[in-house]
């Protein structure tokens, strides 16, 4: 398909979901509508290669470049330990720090914070993608009082597809998920990521607004579900911020064990602070599948989810991000479009830019 077929047909998408638009919101914009973005590969400024001839390996360590591991024995229980990653952007570039990122990962949390390991899921693997943006950014791992439903040895967490709960070579089940959405909706992480705020904002040493230093909770997947549970977090006793707004990225829509995962992110209070969705075009994971996903067997779960919210008069962003490629067959892994496998640097300068926009 040449680029100006390319080009129609995403003008096309993007008219139609314009027309399918309605229900309330804010003055001056289409509430609900969900516009285009079509981003280059990674690599693509510096290469005309195709994506086929890229070392996967390459791609994957160059979104893997781990700041700071700070482990600390939490206020709530000094017996349990929690993994931060750091990532700071390069102070010549923003001498004034914008503010901080705090990114919590799919699944269940498992993002590996180690000096000598990291997680290829999106989000820590792109952190310091979020950072260059101008942006202090801290990455959490889950506490150890979460973990004692590690995987068994059985199970090899690269392998585990999210859409039946197991691993895809044994079958074994690998997680109790319900059990760990506790911890996503309770007050254990809401006092974690207070205090972990407070030390990362403690920490920025010269930001742009020292008044009211604006924080912003991303999602990913299930993380979501924490990211919207905390939308109006701030400490009167601690550092100068507050939550300017919440983002979800392929957020989990419908979540196993559970139910729908709607009830939980559609509290008419969250859409008090800015709420932003990203989602890929041919994300095929059943929880946060789209209906122009390719495999057409799966239900628009994104769709359902922006439905919902338009009927209900909430005031949201929505965008599509195409482009990218897949390295694994399981379309809930993290090296897939699932995983914005590709396109890792505009994704994180989408959710940047709205940020930005927030400030």
């Amino acid at each position: 398909m040449d680029s100006k077929l390319k080009f129609l047909c995403a003008a096309v998408f993007l008219i139609f979901q314009l027309a399918g638009c309605g229900g309330g919101g804010s003055e001056g914009g289409v509430v609900g509508s969900v516009s285009i973005a079509k981003l280059p590969q990674l690599g693509d400024t510096e290469s005309s290669q195709p994506a086929a001839n890229y070392n996967p390996a390459e791609i994957i360590a160059g979104g893997s470049s781990a700041g700071g591991i700070t482990v600390v024995g939490l206020a709530r229980d000094l017996s349990v330990e929690l993994n931060y990653m750091v990532n700071k952007p390069d102070s010549l570039e923003y001498p004034e720090t914008k503010g901080l990122i705090v990114l919590l990962s799919g699944g269940y949390m498992d993002t590996r914070l180690t000096e000598a390991s990291i997680s290829k899921a999106f989000l820590p693997r792109s952190a310091h993608l979020f950072a260059a943006q101008g942006y202090e950014v801290v990455t959490l791992e889950r506490p150890s009082n979460y973990s004692q439903y590690l995987l068994p040895d059985s199970v090899d967490p690269e392998n585990l597809d999210e859409t039946t709960n197991s691993d895809e070579t044994t079958g074994d089940q690998a997680i109790d998920y319900a059990w760990f959405d506790q911890y996503l909706l309770g007050d254990d992480l809401q006092r974690d990521l207070r205090e972990i705020i407070n030390a990362a904002t403690g920490a920025i040493q010269n930001p742009a607004n020292s008044d009211d230093i604006p924080v912003f909770l991303i999602g990913y997947g299930r993380g979501a579900i924490g990211a919207a549970a905390n939308y109006n977090l701030t400490d009167p006793n601690g550092p100068k911020w507050s939550v300017h707004g919440v983002a979800f990225l392929s957020p989990a829509v419908t979540v196993l064990d559970v139910g729908s995962f709607l009830g939980d992110i559609s509290d008419a209070a969250v859409f008090s602070k800015p709420v932003y969705v990203v989602y890929h075009n041919q994300d095929a994971c059943l929880d946060s599948s789209n209906s122009d996903a390719s495999n057409t067997a799966i239900p628009g779960k994104i769709n359902d989810l922006r439905q919902t919210w338009i009927n209900n008069g909430f005031d949201f962003e929505m965008v599509a991000v195409q482009g990218g490629f897949e390295l694994n067959e399981s379309p809930c892994h993290s090296l897939t479009h699932h995983g914005y496998l590709g396109v890792e640097y505009g994704t994180a300068s989408l959710v940047t830019d709205w940020a930005d926009s927030n400030l």
